[in-house]
């Protein structure tokens, strides 16, 4: 059975106004071409998405949590407001780094925590109630560990942002 997509409260649209007829997942940005990223509006179906993920990786269910994050991502839009995006990449690719180092699979660890380093790090501030500064200190000595020594990986914690 295929599960129904979650319907947002307020369409997705273009950057002109114009409805998204066939949505799709937001497009996957260029790292290197954004600037003056901001955390991207969060719909309440976004909001529950991400909470739940949240209580799933610190309970150390990343496939789980990678799951949820990629619902909320896949809601995202295609407007400047959205390309914080990549942000929320990032936590997905750290959820695959995580679930992979778990079961040993530590060169896909190794490869998905490389992939997820620069989305986190291009974005040091709270992203929807996550402290990525935190995470960033984190992960910075992880980062340069060989694959089979990534066992670390699995104590990181996402720490809420405080106020």
């Amino acid at each position: 059975m295929v599960a129904r997509p979650t319907v947002l409260s307020k369409p997705r649209q273009h950057d002109d106004g114009r409805p998204i007829l066939n949505p799709m997942p937001p497009r996957k940005r260029q790292l290197h071409l954004l600037t003056g990223l901001r955390p991207p509006p969060c719909s309440p179906a976004q909001a529950d998405e991400f909470a739940t993920g949240l209580r799933q990786f610190d309970r150390g269910e990343y496939w789980q949590a990678h799951e949820c994050w990629e619902q909320a991502w896949r809601m995202m839009g295609d407007t400047r407001d959205d390309d914080a995006e990549v942000v929320l990449r990032g936590l997905i690719q750290l959820a695959a780094a995580c679930h992979c180092a778990g079961v040993g699979r530590w060169q896909a660890a190794h490869g998905n925590l490389h992939k997820a380093w620069p989305k986190l790090a291009s974005f040091p501030q709270p992203f929807w109630g996550v402290d990525l500064a935190i995470l960033g200190e984190a992960l910075t000595p992880l980062i340069r560990l060989e694959a089979p020594e990534l066992t670390p990986l699995l104590a990181v914690k996402l720490v809420p942002t405080s106020g």
